[in-house]
């Protein structure tokens, strides 16, 4: 009986070890902060000229940005997820996009950071959401390319 119940809280504990979030290493994090400046200065300038009719990027810097922050989620192993967001009205950035007339759709945008987890040398690990506008729909819904980042502080 003893070692079930041992081999289960083995196995509990791997499970949580694999699940756990580690923070970005220093290069990954500071490679990411020069694409999240980046998309900061360009989205500022972003027009609906910078889409075509099918809502894909035509600005060729923002199409040169949108290939490096896949390009460094691949060399990092960084998963992104694709979301859509609701900023026509200035509102909730979490909420899908209704179908509205063409809305502005910012070129990038974070979450508040939350508080992940205390680590036992005192260190406080932060995530936070950062998303990058990868196209916009026929129905000016913002799609974006979003991943979450795990800092220390």
């Amino acid at each position: 009986m003893r070692t079930a119940t041992r081999n289960k809280k083995s196995a509990r504990t791997a499970a949580r070890k694999k699940s756990a979030k580690a923070p970005w290493g220093a290069a990954q994090l500071q490679e990411f902060k020069g694409l999240e400046r980046r998309a900061a200065t360009l989205g500022k300038s972003l027009t609906e000229a910078d889409f075509d009719a099918n809502g894909d990027p035509v600005n060729p810097a923002w199409s040169s940005l949108l290939r490096d922050f896949d390009a460094w989620a691949a060399k990092y192993g960084v998963k992104l997820s694709k979301k859509e967001h609701n900023h026509a009205d200035g509102g909730d950035r979490t909420g899908a996009v209704p179908m509205i007339a063409r809305g502005t759709c910012p070129g990038s945008f974070q979450t508040e950071p939350t508080y992940h987890t205390t680590l036992p040398n005192g260190m406080v690990l932060m995530e936070q959401t950062t998303c990058i506008l990868k196209r916009r729909t026929l129905f000016g819904r913002c799609v974006y390319s979003c991943t979450d980042g795990i800092y220390s502080v």
